[in-house]
């Protein structure tokens, strides 16, 4: 009995050790490939409607999550969780392939402007001066209160908003909806991840990204306390929305 404990024991732990580390690894993966490469990216190649087009490359992230899901519910069903991670991995493993071959970082690799280089909007007289700027040193950085603030603000929102992403399912499980009224409740909110995403970068052109942040924060906690008191499949749809609109706050 004991040695069937001991085994038990261990198993477990190898068991939460992996999930712990795919977990870190996806993270990371996230943060660089999702967020800190498209954001270089789209602010390379763009000096005019960087919010525009930051929020229609980060809309697809909603439109892709809402198909997988869909997919891999299915596969989940039909061959188990080892077959949805074998296929996930089969897709990020081509998408980072056609990265690989068909992206570059900078239109100056291919003897191109940026987009919008030199534009002057009707309000302004002159040049933006930001256009030849390359931006701050990592050493410029680091001496900027700002910097810190910018960073603690990043760590807080995320870790606020993006602590319910992956237990919306379960949780919806728990308050008595079915697995395929869970997962069509999460590929609702990826809809509404699309179009928020894409108007909140929208609206970062038109208004100012200091109003477009009050208002995913204020969502974002509506969304929060919802989720906390949905009870039934009935109250969970506007849970899910507000859930959605308030995502795009820590991209």
């Amino acid at each position: 009995l004991d040695q069937a404990l001991e085994r038990i024991g261990l198993q477990f732990f190898w068991l939460v050790a992996l999930l712990a580390v795919g977990n870190i690894l996806l993270g990371l993966g996230d943060a660089l490939c999702c967020t800190a490469a498209v954001s270089r990216v789209v602010t390379a190649w763009f000096h005019r409607f960087k919010g525009l087009v930051w929020g229609l490359v980060s809309a697809s992230t909603g439109i892709g999550g809402s198909i997988i899901c869909v997919l891999l519910s299915g596969i989940l069903q039909r061959s188990g969780w080892r077959a949805a991670y074998f296929v996930s991995a089969i897709i990020v493993a081509g998408t980072l392939l056609l990265v690989l071959l068909l992206v570059r970082g900078r239109p100056q690799d291919m003897a191109l402007d940026p987009y919008g280089m030199g534009y002057i909007p009707k309000k302004q007289k002159k040049a933006n001066p930001d256009d030849h700027w390359p931006g701050y040193t990592m050493s410029e950085l680091k001496k900027q209160p700002a910097f810190y603030l910018a960073l603690v603000s990043v760590f807080l929102s995320s870790f606020a908003i993006y602590l319910a992403y992956d237990i919306i399912v379960p949780h919806l499980q728990d308050q008595g909806l079915s697995q395929n009224e869970a997962v069509s409740q999460q590929s609702m909110m990826l809809v509404f991840l699309t179009a928020s995403k894409f108007l909140a970068g929208l609206l970062c052109d038109w208004m100012d990204t200091r109003s477009v942040t009050v208002g995913c924060t204020i969502f974002g906690a509506a969304s929060l306390f919802l989720l906390a008191n949905v009870t039934n499949p009935g109250n969970a749809p506007l849970a899910i929305i507000f859930y959605a609109i308030g995502l795009p706050l820590p991209t």
